[in-house]
């Protein structure tokens, strides 16, 4: 990501680039410049590379999108724009709103990553509140990002489940929980939420939203997860399909369906995943702390959006 960062910063103006350049814990401008213009600069890469509707270059969006993310979460004005053009772009058609629909996705997904890093770091330091403004925040995202993500095709449903993971919010139990048990096969594609539920994306989708169950502490994820962890059976076997590596295991060998459940679980257990190699001793160890379980932290890798261009 450090990359997409050099890249973008080459394109940018020099006000931008040298705010693209630094670190998050310092000044992108003159000392005595003020708020305003600091949230003039996001506003201006949110306009530049998000709300353009025309093709750009996707490492420059993505470095964008994580930009806009990490400047924009703390404040509301900015947060108040990006949903207002993904609501737009939702009720939009054509590629141009499409773009932008995936280019907001991608930044309220991160946002929702940031204020859920934030969360779990506070409550390991002795469980300190979070901030009013960012809960506000994080339950209006959370919150349009379901209602939208309850609309999403089957190119899209991926997306959405990574974000509403992303939150570690018991808000987004149902959503996932509808994710993970519509129906699978196409006679009986009209009885579940999303009757256009084929194609590899769904694959994904099931999968994250397994790993989001599993971590609230919710059994239906881990055990959806335990049924599918013996890589041995072909039709667990697969490859899913991740865009970027988006959501796939970071210590997966392989894109493979069991291996990412095997690994997944092996965080879930406080396991060395390099260790477990056998569904076995997952089995085994759910057997013992299936009553007692409240949930943990899986080693997903998260590249905002899938394709931004």
């Amino acid at each position: 990501m450090i990359l997409c960062f050099i890249a973008l910063a080459a394109t940018l103006t020099p006000e931008c680039a040298a705010f693209a350049q630094c670190s998050p814990g310092e000044s992108t401008i003159e000392a005595d410049q003020s708020r305003q213009q600091h949230a003039h600069v996001t506003e201006s890469l949110f306009r530049q590379y998000v709300a353009n509707r025309s093709r750009i270059e996707t490492n420059q969006v993505r470095a964008a999108v994580v930009l806009v993310a990490n400047r924009g979460l703390d404040d509301p004005e900015i947060v108040a724009h990006v949903l207002q053009e993904f609501e737009a772009a939702c009720e939009g058609k054509g590629n141009g709103n499409r773009r932008v629909k995936a280019r907001t996705l991608a930044i309220l997904s991160h946002m929702l990553e940031i204020s859920g890093r934030r969360k779990r770091a506070r409550s390991q330091a002795g469980g300190m509140s979070v901030p009013p403004a960012e809960q506000s925040h994080e339950t209006e995202i959370l919150k349009n990002v379901i209602s939208r993500g309850r609309q999403a095709t089957r190119f899209e449903i991926g997306e959405f489940v990574i974000a509403v993971r992303n939150a570690s919010r018991s808000e987004g139990e149902h959503f996932l929980l509808d994710v993970l048990t519509n129906p699978e096969s196409n006679t009986d594609s009209k009885v579940g939420r999303w009757p256009d539920n084929q194609g590899g994306h769904w694959q994904i989708a099931r999968f994250v939203a397994a790993v989001g169950l599993a971590e609230l502490g919710r059994p239906a994820g881990v055990e959806w997860l335990l049924a599918r962890a013996n890589a041995a059976h072909p039709e667990h076997a697969r490859d899913l399909f991740f865009a970027h590596r988006n959501g796939q295991h970071f210590y997966a060998r392989n894109k493979r369906l069991g291996e990412n459940c095997l690994k997944s679980l092996a965080d879930l257990a406080e396991m060395n995943s390099a260790d477990v190699n056998d569904v076995e001793t997952l089995n085994n160890w759910w057997g013992i702390r299936a009553g007692q379980f409240t949930g943990g932290r899986v080693h997903l890798l998260f590249e905002p959006g899938g394709s931004l261009n």
